[in-house]
């Protein structure tokens, strides 16, 4: 129970989180099974205060080699995940950080309760109506509830009390912290980037004042200025959207806190928001596609829409701007995941941005080690090609299979996506063997694949088929 840990080391209040620390489990045991064979396991955990946490089984094969039945991949590593939502009026369980089992006074976050004033993204009706008076404690921050301050009477605090309470409020605090995930796989919690968006609201005035967003950093950090301490009335409403200015996870936005300027006093706010596991690792891994297909190929594109699910039951690109991932088990915590995810947005770049293909003529299921059709083989073999490329090897756990052509069926390679993946690899990487003595740029390869057409009956069609890639690639 990885949010349960973190609550403890906090002392029960909202605070950091242990990013980079491995955390400790609650039971860790090795086990040999025969087929079929069902064992059952129990631990307890006692949880002391209301909140959201999140439970994480984990198992391994150990030293289990790769294998495949029925020519899929069998995976050697499966989690699953469940959130536990508990208060005075008992608990429940649901799979997703996102559902809702939240009451709408609770900002859905892992770990300790914290309740808000409004749901946000919505404008409640009394947002409109003559204003309210309102505690110091109402608001709590991302570090927890703060101590309440004594209330002191207007007529009891003279001319120096007042100058003395003005100057020590008069520099605004920050709001700051760190966004990310936690890996099933690493037993960590990693950081993520993200776009985040703060309203700022009078609750005095009863009136919207504008917005602000930015984009964390690589590992996660943001930072930006308290409202004005010395307007009680000015508040920050803050979310954050699994979304940069090329991917959006799962649209929409997710509370993360609610801030005014004396929340903030004296020295501001530090503490940590985590996103859900699976939402965490795509948005990490796809930005890291998007940004290497950058280098390597010289090509981008617009955003792509990308819903995570365990409902789904398979990934796939749906064109032009949307695709899914499979999220079941844990599957994309695994290298097999990550080179499904690049595969996936490889399909989403070829296209928008590298002239089209042809993509629906794969029966469904295709296989790595399948052979169908040329049509299917190129749209395919250049995803496969494309996970490569964009993911270091390490990564995906593919690169050698393609390098030795582990996914070729036999016979003619160009109906075969294993084999047009190995093909277009070849042409690319640094290894020199017998066959492969050529190296070139992933830009030449980008716009190879872009500008060759093939010349018919009807006048000049873009290639579809790695013939015509091939002819192509010899006319140059």
């Amino acid at each position: 129970m990885p949010d349960l840990e973190v609550a403890k080391r906090n002392s029960w209040k909202r605070g950091r989180v242990p990013f980079g620390e491995q955390i400790p489990v609650l039971q860790d045991e090795m086990r040999v099974f025969a087929s079929g064979q069902v064992y059952t396991s129990s631990v307890t955990a006692v949880i002391p205060v209301a909140g959201l946490y999140r439970v994480t089984v984990v198992a391994h094969a150990q030293d289990e080699p790769k294998s495949f039945v029925d020519g899929h991949l069998v995976q050697n590593f499966v989690a699953v995940e469940r959130w536990i939502w508990i208060d005075e009026n008992g608990a429940r369980v649901t799979e997703q950080l996102r559902d809702a089992i939240l009451p709408d006074s609770v900002f859905p976050q892992p770990g300790v309760r914290r309740l808000r004033e409004s749901k946000i993204g919505e404008v409640p009706a009394s947002r409109f109506d003559a204003p309210r008076s309102r505690s110091r404690t109402d608001a709590l921050s991302v570090s927890g509830p703060r101590e309440s301050t004594s209330s002191v009477p207007a007529t009891a605090v003279g001319v120096r009390d007042v100058a003395t309470m003005a100057a020590s409020i008069s520099t605004p605090g920050m709001v700051s912290g760190r966004v990310g995930y936690y890996s099933p796989l690493t037993n960590l919690f990693e950081g993520v980037s993200l776009l985040y968006t703060y309203y700022i609201w009078d609750d005095y005035e009863n009136q919207y004042l504008g917005s602000n967003f930015g984009l964390t950093g690589a590992d996660g950090s943001f930072a930006f200025a308290c409202p004005d301490p010395n307007d009680f009335g000015k508040r920050h409403d803050l979310y954050f959207a699994i979304q940069s200015f090329s991917i959006s996870i799962n649209n929409g936005a997710i509370a993360a806190g609610q801030y005014r300027g004396n929340d903030c006093h004296p020295s501001g706010i530090d503490g940590d928001f985590v996103i859900d596991s699976n939402e965490g690792i795509a948005m990490k891994t796809l930005e890291r596609v998007v940004s290497s297909a950058y280098t390597v190929f010289g090509r981008t594109r617009s955003i792509v829409y990308v819903s995570v699910s365990g409902a789904h039951t398979a990934s796939d690109f749906t064109g032009p701007n949307s695709m899914k991932l499979a999220s079941a088990n844990a599957f994309l915590h695994t290298p097999y995941g990550h080179f499904v995810m690049a595969h996936e947005y490889g399909h989403a770049l070829h296209f928008a941005s590298l002239g089209g293909y042809t993509g629906g003529t794969c029966p469904d299921p295709h296989l790595l080690n399948g052979a169908y059709n040329m049509d299917c083989a190129w749209a395919e073999g250049f995803a496969n090609f494309f996970a490569l490329a964009t993911l270091p090897g390490s990564e995906t756990a593919q690169e050698t299979d393609f390098e030795n052509n582990a996914n070729y069926p036999g016979g003619n390679g160009s109906l075969s996506e294993g084999a047009v993946g190995a093909f277009l690899h070849d042409l690319m990487d640094t290894a020199i063997e017998p066959h492969d003595s050529l190296s070139f740029p992933g830009t030449y390869i980008a716009a190879l694949v872009t500008t060759c057409h093939r010349v018919g009956l009807f006048g000049s069609v873009h290639g579809t088929r790695v013939p015509h890639f091939v002819y192509c690639l010899a006319g140059r």
